[in-house]
């Protein structure tokens, strides 16, 4: 369902959740997190509005562009279809990949730093490496999860045809499926995440406190 020039949307949103502020969400914003750590309602409330924030700046453009993409190829409704899709589907991406930086954050240090402490490899270079590059991959993976149930549905309805050759009602069911898992998981997502953060308290207390963990 997101072939030939409408997949060119979905992919830019990919590629602007794919970084680092996605998954550290912790990190970035130590002192805040410290403070949080043991309100769960503050955390839920906090973890919601740096979604919503990151969410303006991916979901709306993406949305546009998928618009514009359909109404140029004669295409409206499916293109219509794609940015509904695409305009909910960060709040619920960003949701779940927050979960990454309960378990893993790391402090955002220059490359300077990182020079000056390159001994302590495991640390400084090797954890930070990988989890710059692990939002490039887990994100999408997290997208293919909520999409799926309208990945199936639109199989469904395709009846063995090209997936472009689902009818009308097997677009919006499908669409409309995918905008409701994407804003439960808004919904629910946050709790699991203060959940996780209040069970690593003291871990998250210990690496959040000394920025020299790297």
């Amino acid at each position: 369902a997101l072939q030939g020039a409408l997949a060119f949307a979905y992919v830019l949103e990919m590629w602007m959740l794919g970084d680092t502020p996605a998954t550290n969400i912790l990190g970035r914003d130590r002192d805040r997190a410290l403070a949080l750590l043991r309100d769960p309602a503050a955390m839920r409330q906090w973890l919601r509005a740096k979604h919503v924030a990151l969410w303006t700046f991916v979901g709306p453009p993406c949305a546009v562009v998928a618009l514009v993409i359909g109404i140029v190829r004669g295409e409206f409704m499916t293109g219509l279809a794609v940015a509904l899709i695409l305009l909910t589907l960060p709040l619920g991406v960003l949701s779940v990949a927050a979960w990454v930086g309960i378990w893993l954050p790391y402090h955002p240090q220059s490359l300077a730093w990182r020079w000056r402490h390159r001994t302590d490899r495991r640390g400084a270079v090797i954890r930070w490496g990988i989890l710059v590059v692990l939002p490039y991959v887990v994100v999408p993976l997290i997208a293919l999860l909520l999409l799926t149930p309208s990945l199936v549905i639109w199989n469904i309805a395709a009846h063995g045809q090209p997936p472009r050759q689902v009818g009308p009602t097997g677009l919006w069911i499908g669409t409309a499926v995918s905008v409701a898992v994407s804003l439960i998981v808004f919904a629910l997502a946050p709790a699991v995440t203060s959940k996780l953060a209040r069970r690593r308290l003291d871990k998250l207390s210990g690496y959040l406190g000394d920025p020299e963990h790297g």
